[in-house]
């Protein structure tokens, strides 16, 4: 299995290099950091040749596998053809502070690529509900469908695709190493970026990927299938291109067909950060809006074309990102759905499921009075500490919060008052305004990610411009931090330590990390038709159960189930036996999380079929009162 996930990244790897390496060119970048960029751009790009053979419902292995190997030496051929290979190679000298830098890189992307080797585990929440489950279920189908029952499965799925392919070849390590690799590309980027615009002082550049590195959530993001690196890492690309622009403004290279080139780029890499999150559009116009300001009031004489690079700037991101909007557009009516439904309304959503999910989303995180705002900083890094203290949701990812990074870099910046360049003071609006929009918005700390390389660079500007004493101290707070970030992730080391030494089986890490789900989701798998169909009550997280599924409560769907028509429990048995559902699944454990819901009742009547006896239990997993349950449906 080990082989077969090396394959598949490296594959993935030879093809998104291939494709990107047409569009970065080699000169403006080092080698090492064109390579990373390119395999970012083409990371972007290939899910969408996946979207299309999903679309066109060969979403199969030898379909997905052979289009993006057919991609790639294309590319490739391509590529050769403009440039003519540099047989001749060379090992290249690093300094100390180099050194040191790969060093670190190295220690933290290979720790994350060891963690990330195990199965999905209770803390994914959203790998197991969707980034995962959605892939597996149009791999099932054979194509890419609409799935009713998940909105999540309407969102931009640039990475998600990604993962598809890499669970079309049997491998989730794989599908996690896709994400690994991403911070590896971000911390490469932020290093490289910290050193053009830090020229003066050579360790302030180890000092930015030293405090990126450090801090937790990093961590623990590359070791699971989410997107916030992936998202962290395109809209930082992309704005890392539009500051060399801005700081070789004056200078004769690049040439302005060469310029153009550079902004075509960036907008490609805007356009696939649109294709992970719809919350980007946010960033799109916030990095809009600065090249339109910066034109204003400080390129007066060049309006024309600032709105013109502008213009294209904005246009090609959108129309990159445009086709998963398009997608969502055509299966429910709302290109961002199922946000804006005043607006745009949408299929199986109504008001009131808008307002729940609203009221949701909002009790995320800190508080959002004037004095929240003043001490966010603070609570940020000690959120562990403070679970329980206040009515926040938990979120999977707490114990792996952030480090002193952030407050410390805009501390320092009033400390130290350097004379800030308009590289650097881009750099503190953006994140400040990535900052602003989380605190207005959803408070959920692992939102806050793309504005992590803001403050890492930020801090290598500090340091570059502190006294010895100041620069020995964040040197120190940057290695303390590095180093607890490696303890508190240790357990997460560790599990891929067994996975890949076969020192417990796949089984066996589900039903550790995973628990009495893990445990229920086996059985299902073991002790029904290959078939048969499950509803879930409870539970979304169906990614290890291998049988169709459907997110049974109304919550997720109206209209889906007839829970308005149901009389009696009897009415709901019979429904859902005449839809084929064979068997329900019920986690009790989840049942105080439920704040409501858009149709009253209907918990009542599952209450009322298990009494009944028309939900038979057939097996139960875990303590009494969280237990997870297994029922057979009962009805003539």
């Amino acid at each position: 299995m080990i082989l077969i996930s090396l394959i598949a990244i490296l594959t993935w790897s030879f093809s998104a290099i291939g494709i990107g390496r047409l569009l970065v060119p080699s000169w403006a970048w080092r080698p090492f950091e064109r390579t990373a960029l390119a395999w970012t751009v083409g990371t972007g790009l290939l899910p969408l040749a996946v979207m299309a053979v999903g679309l066109a419902g060969q979403a199969r292995p030898m379909a997905i596998w052979g289009t993006i190997c057919a991609i790639g030496v294309v590319s490739w051929l391509v590529g050769l053809t403009r440039h003519k290979p540099q047989l001749k190679l060379s090992i290249p000298r690093l300094s100390l502070h180099g050194s040191l830098a790969l060093g670190l890189v190295l220690i933290m992307i290979l720790a994350a690529g060891v963690g990330a080797s195990a199965p999905p585990g209770t803390l994914e929440w959203d790998t197991l509900s969707y980034h995962f489950a959605v892939p597996r279920t149009w791999l099932r189908a054979g194509r890419i469908h609409f799935i009713p029952y998940d909105h999540h499965s309407n969102f931009p799925f640039t990475m998600q695709l990604g993962y598809m392919a890499m669970l079309s070849a049997g491998s989730e390590a794989a599908a996690k190493w896709l994400h690994t690799l991403c911070g590896l590309s971000l911390a490469i980027s932020v290093y490289a970026t910290s050193r053009r615009l830090i020229p003066n002082n050579k360790f302030a550049p180890l000092i930015a990927v030293g405090a990126l590195l450090s801090i937790p959530m990093v961590f623990w993001e590359m070791t699971v299938a989410y997107v916030d690196i992936a998202t962290t890492l395109f809209v930082w690309a992309s704005l890392s291109i539009l500051l060399l622009l801005m700081k070789t403004e004056s200078e004769t290279t690049p040439s302005q067909s060469q310029r153009l080139q550079m902004l075509l780029l960036s907008g490609v890499l805007m356009g696939c950060a649109l294709g992970t999150k719809m919350t980007v559009l946010l960033f799109w116009g916030m990095i809009l809006a600065g090249m339109l300001s910066y034109g204003f009031f400080i390129r007066k004489t060049q309006l024309g074309t600032t709105v013109s690079h502008a213009a294209i700037w904005g246009g090609l991101a959108l129309a990159v990102g445009s086709p998963w909007y398009i997608k969502t557009f055509l299966y429910t009516g709302n290109p961002v759905y199922p946000y804006f439904y005043q607006i745009f309304g949408g299929k199986y959503w109504t008001a009131e499921h808008a307002a729940r999910y609203a009221a949701d989303q909002a009790a995320f995180g800190l508080g959002k009075k004037p004095v929240d705002a003043l001490m966010a900083p603070w609570n940020l890094v000690n959120e562990a500490l403070l679970v329980g203290q206040r009515p926040w949701i938990f979120t999977e990812y707490v114990q792996f919060g952030l480090a002193p990074t952030l407050v410390i870099a805009l501390v320092g910046l009033l400390w130290v008052a350097p004379k800030l360049s308009r590289e650097s003071l881009s750099i503190l609006f953006f994140g400040l305004g990535i900052g602003a929009s989380w605190f207005v918005l959803m408070q959920q700390t692992r939102y806050l990610l793309p504005g992590i390389p803001c403050a890492a660079v930020l801090m290598g500007v500090v340091f570059a411009n502190a006294t010895k004493p100041l620069r020995v101290t964040l040197a120190g707070i940057t290695a303390i931090c590095f180093v607890w970030t490696l303890s508190v992730c240790s357990p997460l080391i560790t599990d891929g330590i067994n996975t890949l030494t076969a020192r417990q089986s796949r089984e066996e890490q589900i039903f550790r990390r995973l628990g009495p789900l893990g445990r229920a989701s086996v059985w299902i798998n073991q002790n029904t038709p290959i078939d048969a169909k499950v509803a879930l009550f409870d539970e979304v997280r169906g990614y290890f159960i291998d049988r169709q599924i459907l997110w049974a409560e109304p919550n997720h769907a109206d209209g889906l189930l007839p829970w308005a028509s149901f009389t009696d429990s009897a009415a709901l048995a019979r429904e859902l036996k005449q839809r084929g559902y064979t068997t329900v699944l019920i986690n009790n454990a989840n049942r105080s999380a439920d704040k409501g819901s858009v149709s009253g009742g209907w918990r009542d009547l599952v209450d009322d079929a298990v009494v009944s006896g028309r939900f038979t239990p057939l097996v139960s997993f875990g303590r009494e009162g969280q237990e997870t349950v297994v029922y057979g449906i009962n009805i003539q």
